[in-house]
């Protein structure tokens, strides 16, 4: 995708014109137990291929900087990120 044109920004600071693909994978497994009173057990992983911005806001550390932008974000900004839990459903 094009990213806004930065081309005021010191060369150091400078980013591409356009961002790199990636791919953004999400994946669950649920079990359910006891028919009648309904009880799942669910796992899963987000962002599965682990794939993130790195440096998303730009002079993070000088905030008041003319070149600071918090709005050069194209992707995700964490990584692969695991979860368990449970549901009861209450009639």
């Amino acid at each position: 995708m094009r990213i806004v044109n930065n081309i005021d920004y010191p060369t150091f600071a400078a980013l591409p014109t356009t961002s790199p693909s990636y791919y953004l994978m999400n994946a669950q497994l649920s079990k359910t137990f006891d028919k009648q009173h309904p009880m799942d057990i669910y796992a899963g992983v987000e962002n599965i291929f682990n794939f993130f911005q790195a440096n998303t806001i730009v002079y993070a550390d000088q905030p008041f900087s003319p070149y600071f932008d918090a709005s050069m974000i194209w992707g995700p900004t964490t990584g692969r990120m695991f979860y368990m839990g449970w549901r009861i459903k209450i009639k």
